[in-house]
């Protein structure tokens, strides 16, 4: 994340969604487990599972880009690079795949 940050790039949340096992009320402490799940040309795919105790009470899935601090966008390819990853994304889950896929037909009115 150092090199990330030394190159003044910044993630951004550019779809998610969160499923509720459990109530996350106003004030309770969970601990946040964050992984990366996979990548594609334009995106890095990031799920975070809320857990109060031994119990997960909600999990999300992160679809996110780089942006530069001096305009654009980072591509993935760079990320990796500068990342120090070698190996292929893993293979994306396939209903995250077809949500990304699906979030492509959405349009802002």
């Amino acid at each position: 994340m150092a090199a990330v940050k030394a190159r003044r790039w910044y993630p951004v949340v550019t779809l998610e969604t969160m499923r509720f096992h459990r109530s996350l009320e106003l004030g309770d402490r969970y601990d946040v487990h964050t992984r990366v799940i996979g990548w594609d040309e334009k995106h890095i795919f990031i799920e975070q599972g809320f857990v109060r105790g031994d119990v997960q009470v909600a999990l999300a899935v992160v679809r996110a880009r780089f942006l530069k601090r001096s305009g654009g966008v980072v591509s993935t390819a760079e990320l990796i690079e500068v990342a120090g990853i070698t190996q292929a994304s893993p293979t994306l889950p396939e209903w995250v795949a077809r949500w990304s896929d699906a979030e492509g037909g959405m349009t802002f009115s």
